[in-house]
């Protein structure tokens, strides 16, 4: 408890430096305080109950699941959600309704847990909002892989020091192998962006030259935790970039639905994690290039209906998964942290979605 109060007065320090570089780079908030980029709305103007909505033009009047009005079939939740749940290993575990952001069903929804590579996501989202706020061309934009991101254990996207990728070849490194160097090297590149920002204010007040940053990846973490406040993800908070243990980086099995529905909103993060591999050419400083093949570590996506969305496992959260399906009139997020074994992933979370459906489809005959 004396933790999350010291992190608390941590947050509200960093409030305004953070609601600062978010000024600057063009992004503010909406009317429900979520971020968008100018005119640009990511969500729908009407409020829900969860505060978020799905983008209008992802999910359409003809789009599956939805009326013709564009919003979710699925309604009055209330009356199934004293149903008895399947037993699974997974401390805890949520259901949503990916176009509403309302929970179907839950178990500890709101504890919070180390939550592993799941923590890419928010990595991702990051990095693909402020690239398109500064219209930065993600495929031709090249970044050098530093020793440290080189050296980092746990899952890899098999990076040496000296390579030379563009952003996105960085983004499908980073999402489908879940390349903890991937990551590294992403938030030491746009937290050198963030400090300068920082910095370049400081120093018109004090009329001082800018310092170089020592610690990049500092001020990419405070851009994590700003867009987790902004999006109310009120359980979570970030410590790394890609997930090692760490007993401050946790979240929770709600919010990381609510923010996998929000990532899959955007139709370029949605292509990343549903695609099952991709092949590059990686150069490198001293003259050489090799080729790269990356393959999806979620294990659901050749089934039918499964798009996305994010593993995870590491011994202090074990076993994770935040996972998208969309099919036959059915959008659904579900997310498992701390399953006993990385391999019941792919039975657990196809169980609770496929139990739910069942569900809803026998209130709809009643």
């Amino acid at each position: 408890q004396q933790q999350q109060q010291t992190q608390k007065r941590r947050n509200k320090g960093n409030r305004a430096k953070a609601e600062s570089v978010l000024m600057q780079t063009g992004l503010v908030r909406n009317e429900q305080g979520l971020i968008h980029e100018g005119t640009e709305t990511p969500f729908r103007s009407e409020s829900t109950t969860s505060g978020m909505s799905p983008s209008p033009d992802l999910r359409t009047q003809n789009s599956p699941g939805t009326n013709n009005e564009g919003t979710s079939i699925l309604t009055n939740y209330e009356v199934f959600r004293t149903a008895v749940p399947p037993k699974v290993t997974a401390k805890s575990w949520c259901v949503m309704d990916g176009h509403t952001g309302e929970v179907l069903f839950e178990k500890r929804g709101h504890e919070r847990r180390e939550m592993a590579s799941i923590t890419k996501m928010m990595t991702c989202y990051v990095v693909c909002k402020i690239a398109q706020r500064l219209q930065l061309d993600v495929k031709n934009t090249m970044l050098t892989v530093s020793m440290t991101a080189a050296k980092l254990n746990g899952t890899s996207a098999r990076l040496l020091e000296g390579d030379i990728l563009s952003i996105q070849d960085l983004l499908y490194g980073l999402m489908l192998p879940s390349g903890n160097d991937a990551s590294v090297v992403l938030a030491e590149h746009f937290g050198r962006f963030f400090y300068n920002v920082y910095s370049q204010k400081r120093a018109n007040r004090a009329h001082h030259q800018i310092k170089p940053c020592r610690n990049p990846v500092k001020y990419f973490l405070m851009e994590m935790n700003k867009f987790a406040e902004i999006l109310s993800l009120t359980d979570t908070h970030y410590a790394n970039s890609h997930g090692l243990s760490n007993s401050q980086n946790k979240s929770s099995a709600h919010d990381c639905c609510k923010l996998g529905a929000i990532i899959m909103q955007d139709p370029y993060i949605a292509t990343i994690v549903n695609a099952k591999e991709y092949s590059t050419r990686i150069d490198n400083s001293r003259g050489k290039s090799r080729d790269m093949t990356w393959k999806n570590t979620n294990r659901l996506l050749p089934l039918d209906g499964w798009n996305g969305v994010k593993t995870g496992n590491t011994p202090a959260a074990s076993a994770c998964l935040t996972a998208s399906y969309d099919l036959d009139g059915y959008y659904m997020i579900v997310t498992i942290l701390g399953a006993r074994a990385r391999e019941l992933r792919w039975s657990e979370t196809p169980e609770l979605l496929h139990w739910t459906i069942d569900n809803i489809r026998k209130r709809q005959l009643e």
